[in-house]
């Protein structure tokens, strides 16, 4: 289904490695201390890759490099193609001219990187640094000199005389990554020396942004930080830097391509010719599911978003990257692209488009454990998953005609997994999510998640017409009666209560007694015989389960006995079955039979 399309090989084996980007590692496996051809075989030259090399390029403004936005956006990635442009500008740039070439950009092919800076990459979140001046004194070639020139001073924070001293011998390039963390997670003041810490921080931060305006050709000053609120950004805002905002027009885009480049080897090699071919039926329904209220004009547009997101759905790399890995319960373990390549190991070879309906709920592979592994246990996740298993299990065991309720459980689980009042999906997203080749017919559709949502008590949000529907952990009262009334199992006399389960053995029968009663014996006037309905063991024990004013020793009038059966044949036969049961079973009186055929349903 997959045209050719192959992942790269470390996605390959049985253990997938961790794929988030870290700067540097105590194992030495970060991504500036990896040769630059590794690394950069896994970028694609995205509009904010190029914004970055270009400004530290010879072409630079000679301002601080700020790289904003949300985690999981890209950033360590790009900061690591930073450093290896400071240290290997060689191979930089032909990688950059051989992406002009592909792609026939001709602007990548006229970047020229700086030369003679020496990089100093660190991600600081971690606090192995509390002063920034400890990590330049120890990476600096000459930092162990200009340590002891300040250690000679009666100086709270190197003065910015000695670090430009430092830097002419020896350009720099720094690079912090988490750079907003660290600064917001420094104490006031250090208990050990009382050192006022966060104060002497910011001075040394203003004097670094101040020298990589001034003095670009000594520092180039590149920091990653979440957002523009906060004092660490602010501090070096002053200087006018060149800001990369992840959260810009394109940057969603610019991070599809990377990541599809980061996953496949040969995504970029496969003409969209044949990608319309096998994913056209989904990208058409695309357009009219979800897109309805667009023009004619823009369904282009719409059917190119889809074919840049293949193999995935865009709604599905949404999902994942915007509100669930992305939400307050995610945690920082979490990986995207190692969720992606698990589930297109899993699903790549069996559908066109993967959608979130390819997670399932049900499933032993990988992409599912991971994507709840991502989440914090807070958020009862794990227990989410259950619930919808338990509903998968209760449509079948219905036996109702629901081709499709794997893929739609799993979809709307999927979808609960949004925080807040982004949790669930429409119909027409849902519908959306189990299309493949073909479309499917909106009535069956219909017809089909009404019969799923009757028969799966955790289901919430059927009583909006097209608003979204999730899976909760409370219970949805509508559809228990209904599908608590459809389950045979929790009805049959001696059902036992299994998983949490509530079972009801008998119960269907006992109300299905009393209402017949009720029906036959007026509530004004006293009736003139008396009406006893039996239960399902009539033939052979009528009696055990009856009111000792119904039982034959008290009948004091003629009785009405109801029986729970239709006794096919003629009245001969009729004659033949009820004549031998009341020789058995009632002596001595006079009886008028009525059979009632009381069906479950």
């Amino acid at each position: 289904m997959m045209i050719g399309l192959k992942l790269r090989d470390e996605f390959l084996g049985a253990h997938m490695p961790g794929t988030a980007i870290a700067l540097r590692t105590s194992d030495n496996q970060g991504a500036a201390q990896k040769s630059a051809d590794q690394i950069l075989s896994i970028t694609y030259p995205t509009a904010d890759v190029q914004t970055a090399l270009k400004a530290i390029s010879t072409k630079k403004s000679g301002c601080p490099i700020i790289l904003m936005g949300d985690r999981g956006r890209g950033k360590s990635h790009i900061m690591a193609v930073m450093h290896h442009a400071i240290e290997s500008p060689a191979i930089v740039e032909s990688w950059l001219k051989e992406w002009s070439s592909n792609t026939g950009s001709a602007e990548p092919n006229n970047f020229e990187m700086v030369k003679g800076y020496f990089p100093i990459s660190e991600p600081v979140h971690n606090h192995e640094y509390f002063l920034l001046w400890d990590l330049l004194f120890d990476r600096h070639p000459k930092g162990q000199y200009y340590r002891g020139q300040f250690e000679s001073m009666n100086n709270p924070f190197p003065p910015r005389t000695l670090m430009e001293k430092m830097f002419e011998e020896m350009p720099t390039c720094l690079i912090l990554d988490e750079f907003q963390t660290w600064y917001t997670g420094l104490p006031d003041k250090d208990p050990k020396t009382g050192l006022l810490l966060k104060k002497y921080a910011f001075n040394f931060v203003q004097i670094l942004s101040e020298i990589a305006k001034d003095r670009p050709e000594i520092l180039i000053f590149a920091i990653s930080v979440l957002n523009n609120q906060n004092e660490a950004f602010q501090q070096v805002h002053r200087q006018g830097p060149v800001i990369i905002d992840f959260r810009g027009p394109s940057a969603k885009q610019d991070r599809q391509k990377l990541l599809l480049h980061r996953l496949f080897e040969n995504r970029r090699n496969i003409p969209e010719s044949e990608i319309m071919g096998v994913a056209g039926a989904y990208a058409n329904e695309r357009f009219r599911l979800v897109h309805a209220n667009k023009s004619e004009a823009e369904k282009g547009r719409v059917q190119k978003e889809t074919i840049s997101c293949w193999p995935f759905s865009p709604e599905l790399l949404d999902l994942l990257e915007d509100h669930i890995l992305l939400s307050s319960v995610a945690q920082e373990t979490r990986d995207m692209i190692r969720i992606l390549a698990q589930v297109f190991k899993t699903r790549g070879d069996s559908v066109p488009f993967i959608t979130p309906a390819d997670f399932f709920v049900d499933g032993d592979s990988e992409e599912v454990q991971t994507l709840v592994d991502s989440i914090s246990v807070q958020a009862g996740q794990e227990k989410l998953r259950q619930i919808a298993q338990r509903n998968l299990e209760s449509v079948r065991d219905s036996g109702v005609g629901v081709p499709n309720a794997r893929e739609l459980i799993s979809a709307i689980w999927m979808r609960s997994l949004s925080p807040g009042k982004t949790a669930g999906g429409t119909p027409a997203e849902l519908h959306l999510d189990i299309t493949r080749n073909a479309a499917i017919d909106d009535n069956a559709f219909q017809a089909e998640l009404a019969l799923l949502i009757e028969n799966s008590v955790n289901i919430h949000g059927d009583q909006v017409p097209d608003g979204p529907l999730w899976i909760g952990v409370s219970e949805n009262p509508r559809s228990k009666v209904r599908a608590c009334a459809k389950n045979n199992k929790l009805w049959n006399i001696g059902a036992v209560s299994t998983a949490g389960m509530t079972v009801y053995p008998g119960k269907d029968i006992t109300h299905t007694r009393k209402t017949l009663r009720h029906i036959f014996v007026p509530e004004t006037a006293q009736p003139p015989s008396r009406v006893i309905v039996l239960g399902l063991d009539w033939k052979n024990d009528p009696w055990s389960d009856v009111d000792d004013m119904d039982k034959p020793f008290k009948w004091d009038r003629p009785v009405l006995l109801v029986i729970p059966d239709q006794i096919e044949g003629d009245s001969a036969n009729l004659n033949s079955c009820l004549g031998a049961w009341l020789a058995k079973h009632v002596t001595n009186h006079c009886v008028m039979i009525s059979t009632v055929h009381c069906g479950r349903h």
